[in-house]
């Protein structure tokens, strides 16, 4: 445990470590279909005019207007084209910090890697 002399800052190499990670919603959305996009905006319309589902449910029916699977129109379905939008929207809105762990410094001392051996020097 004396003084070693290959102990010096020069021998030694300096690492900062770390894991980030990074969560994200924007990279995928399933695209909303023209049709979809209409029918949102028509229900929501409608509902600021007053109007609860089941009236608009019935004035799509009788508008001949089928839901996107090609059924006839319910109060809840109508209900849920909105309800899935806004979900769309504030998963699509949704902004995560990124999150750094796992750090730490590392200290390589480099007389230990690539130094030569007896047979080597002989």
């Amino acid at each position: 445990m004396g003084n070693d002399s290959n102990q010096t800052p020069q021998n030694t190499e300096t690492y900062l470590t770390f894991v980030l990670s990074v969560r994200v919603t924007h990279l995928w959305v399933a695209p909303y279909t023209q049709y979809q996009q209409f029918l949102f905006v028509t229900i929501n319309d409608l509902r600021e005019k007053g109007w609860n589902y089941r009236q608009i449910a019935d004035w799509l029916n009788q508008n001949d207007y089928k839901t996107p699977r090609g059924k006839m129109f319910y109060g809840s379905q109508a209900h849920s084209i909105v309800k899935k939008n806004r979900i769309r929207e504030s998963r699509s809105n949704q902004r995560y910090p990124p999150k750094l762990s796992n750090s730490g410094i590392r200290l390589v001392d480099r007389t230990l890697i690539n130094t030569p051996t007896d047979q080597e020097t002989a």
